[in-house]
């Protein structure tokens, strides 16, 4: 029951949001598809869940010193220095205009309640399999639970709400990645600018978002031997964190992103207990 009345209220707002969807399709450039070459980054601003202070304080205590010493050793240096706020995606979106946030602020969902989820699994993923770049090592979400089920249909929503706002795809979705993509990311590409993401078709939710954090972001080429150097890295992450952590998320911050995807700064900061945003940068609380 839990679930069936997310994803309903997911539908109702990919609904409620079609007209803005059609109205704002003339100004969404998707030329940049027909290229071999990435799209030039300008700016990506995105919805995230920046990760708890204790997370990234385990984090920092197991694993981050492993980590930096095996990128340095792979040669991996700008990886190993590349600033990131920690957190889990909910949607990014591509647009040059500074404004963006703003919009994104006003035309954003209301948050779903307090999420409390585990992180558990570390894994390499590539954009897609074969392109080359970018690629990442991550940190999964154990999928079930009411905590789940809850970032995954508002994930539906903030999508149907946000992508509207986008200029165009995503620069890392484009040329060599979207070339290699199957049919089903390619429409995503097409129709929201990002794949990864859900919908609702038909009345059902197409699930294809898989929330997680990461931890290396890379431009690097993606070799077999790069490949599995890094899964045995995440092998022995595994070993070191078997169990996972268990996540309380009681925030969700609009954000601004890098090409690969990694945040370079906070901008708005809600509150899931309350509704109430943050002016980051001023320290005040603004409205929406």
């Amino acid at each position: 029951m839990f679930q069936r009345v997310l994803i309903c209220a997911a539908a109702f707002t990919l609904a409620a949001s079609a007209p803005q969807l059609a109205a704002a399709q003339g100004s969404i450039d998707n030329s940049a598809l027909e290229s071999a070459q990435f799209r030039p980054h300008e700016r990506t601003f995105g919805l995230v869940y920046t990760l708890p202070a204790e997370i990234n304080e385990t984090l920092q205590a197991t694993i981050a010193g492993p980590l930096t010493e095996q990128l340095l050793v792979l040669g991996l240096e700008t990886e190993a220095i590349r600033s990131n706020i920690p957190h889990i995606t909910v949607v990014h979106i591509h647009n040059a205009d500074p404004t963006t946030p703003e919009k994104m602020l006003k035309a954003l969902p209301k948050p779903p309640s307090p999420l409390n989820v585990t992180l558990k699994r570390f894994y390499t993923t590539e954009a897609a399999k074969g392109a080359g770049q970018p690629w990442w090592l991550d940190l999964g979400v154990v999928k079930e639970g009411p905590g789940f089920e809850a970032m995954m249909a508002y994930n539906t929503q903030a999508t149907a709400a946000l992508a509207p706002l986008r200029d165009g795809p995503l620069p890392r979705v484009t040329g060599p990645v979207f070339a290699k993509m199957g049919d089903a990311g390619k429409d995503l590409v097409k129709t929201l600018g990002v794949s990864g993401v859900n919908v609702v078709k038909d009345g059902k939710e197409l699930r294809s978002h898989n929330p997680h954090n990461t931890l290396v972001y890379s431009t690097k080429t993606f070799t077999p031997e790069l490949e599995a150097a890094m899964n045995k890295l995440a092998g022995q992450f595994n070993q070191i964190l078997p169990d996972g952590m268990p996540a309380s998320f009681k925030t969700v911050s609009i954000v601004e992103l890098a090409f690969s995807g990694n945040v370079t700064r906070e901008i708005y900061r809600i509150d899931l207990e309350n509704g109430t945003v943050l002016n980051v940068a001023t320290g005040k609380p603004v409205s929406r």
